[in-house]
C-alpha cells in the first residue's frame, strides 16, 4: 500500500498532537532542553511470565546506582543534526562527508518509501522528527562536536560540559523517572529508588487510569508511537516454544500476523512512521518518547533502548534491550538522545 508522504501526514500530526506549544518549548537552547536527574538506585527484575525473545536482552534481577546527570528531554532531531552538518561542511569537508546519514535506510522497508529517501532528512516538514540512519560512531562524533561548540559559546549556562550518549543504566533510570518522579534538589544527595517491576513503561499509572502495564491512556489513546497489535488476534497455542534448543515455554500466546498494523502509527496514533520528537505527553520527569518512536543508542555499543515505531509493546518496556551487530549498521528505526555532564560551573 502506497503512502502519501509530505504535508498531509505532517498536517494531520499537527492537528492530533497540538504541537504549537510543545514545539515552542523544544526550540529552546540545547542546555534548556536537558532534564536534571539526581543520583539514585534502580531495582531491576522481570516478571516471571516475560518471554525472552531472540535478539532481545532483558535485564537480569539486580540492583544498580547512577550518579547525577542531565538527559535530553527529546530525541535528537533532523534539525539538530543539520546544524552540525552545516558547520562541518564549512570547516572540514572530509569530516562532513563522513558525518552524512544513510538516507537509503528507508529503501529497505517493504513499502513505497522512495520519497522518504529524498525528503525525510532535509525537507522542512520533517525538521523536528528524530534523526535516523546514523551509526553509533557518528552519534558519538556529534556529541563531541556539540561539546566543543557549547564550551565556546559566551552565552552558555555552564562553564564546561560534556555531551555524550547515556549509559544503558542511566537510560533505564531516566525512563523509570517518567513513572515515579521525585523532584531533585540539585547538589544534595537523595535516596531516589525506582523499581522496574512497578513501572514497566515510562509513564505514570495515573496516565493509564491506574494500569501500569497499559500502553493506552484512560481515553484509549496511545501513549507512544509503536506498532499496534489487535488484541483480538492473540491466541493461546498449545505446544513447546524452543529457542536454540532450550525450552522457553510450554504453551504460549501468539499474535496472528495478518492482524498486525504494518503501517505503524497511521492507523492508531496519527503519526507518520516516526513522530516529532515533542509528540505525546512526557513522563513525570519531562522526558518525551522514552518508549517508541525510535530505538535509542546508548554508550554501550550494540544496544538500543526504548523500542521504535516498528516495535510492539514488549520491546517498549523500560528494561528491554534490543541489539545490533555491525559498526556500520544503520536503520530507520534507530536514533539517539543526549546525556550531559556538568564538569565546571561559573
Amino acid at each position: 500500500m502506497k503512502r502519501m508522504l509530505l504535508l498531509l501526514p505532517f498536517l494531520f500530526s499537527v492537528v492530533l498532537y497540538g504541537q504549537k506549544k510543545p514545539q515552542k518549548k523544544y526550540i529552546k537552547a540545547k542546555d534548556e532542553r536537558m532534564v536534571f536527574l539526581d543520583s539514585g538506585i534502580v531495582l531491576l527484575g522481570n516478571a516471571d511470565q516475560d518471554v525472552v525473545m531472540p535478539s532481545v536482552v532483558s535485564a537480569r534481577r539486580e540492583k544498580f546506582s547512577v550518579g547525577a546527570f542531565y538527559i535530553g528531554a527529546y530525541e535528537v532531531s533532523n534539525f539538530d543534526y543539520l546544524e552540525y552538518l552545516y558547520w562541518m561542511n564549512r570547516e572540514n569537508h572530509e569530516h562532513y562527508k563522513a558525518a552524512l546519514p544513510d538516507t537509503t535506510v528507508w529503501e529497505r522497508w517493504p513499502m513505497y518509501n522512495e520519497p522518504y529517501v529524498e525528503y525525510y532528512f532535509r525537507h522542512p516538514a520533517y525538521r523536528y522528527y528524530p534523526m535516523v540512519g546514523i551509526t553509533h560512531q557518528q552519534a558519538e562524533q556529534y556529541c563531541a562536536w556539540l561539546t566543543d561548540r557549547y564550551n565556546e559559546n559566551p552565552e552558555r549556562k555552564h562553564k564546561k560540559v560534556r555531551f555524550r550518549l547515556p549509559t544503558k543504566n542511566e537510560w533505564t533510570y531516566a525512563a523509570l523517572s517518567g513513572a515515579n518522579y521525585n523532584e531533585p534538589k540539585k547538589g544534595e544527595t537523595t535516596s531516589v529508588l525506582y523499581r522496574s517491576y512497578d513501572s514497566p513503561f515510562p509513564w505514570s499509572q495515573k496516565a493509564t487510569g491506574g494500569f501500569s502495564h497499559s500502553m493506552l491512556d484512560e481515553n484509549g489513546d496511545p501513549l507512544a508511537n509503536f506498532k499496534f497489535i489487535d488484541q483480538a488476534s492473540v491466541r493461546y497455542a498449545e505446544g513447546t516454544l524452543l529457542y536454540q534448543g532450550d525450552t522457553i515455554r510450554n504453551g504460549f500466546y501468539l499474535g496472528l500476523p495478518d492482524y498486525v498494523d504494518f503501517a505503524p502509527g497511521i492507523l492508531n496514533d496519527g503519526s507518520d512512521f516516526t513522530a516529532p520528537v515533542y509528540s505525546f505527553f512526557p513522563g513525570l520527569s519531562g522526558l518525551y518518547n522514552m518508549a517508541g518512536n525510535v530505538e535509542e543508542l546508548v554508550s554501550e555499543y550494540g544496544i538500543t533502548k526504548g523500542g521504535s515505531w516498528d516495535d510492539t509493546g514488549y520491546y517498549l518496556q523500560n528494561t528491554t534491550e534490543e541489539t545490533y551487530d555491525k559498526a556500520t549498521e544503520t536503520s530507520p528505526f534507530r536514533g539517539f538522545r543526549l546525556a550531559m555532564d556538568v564538569i565546571e560551573d561559573f
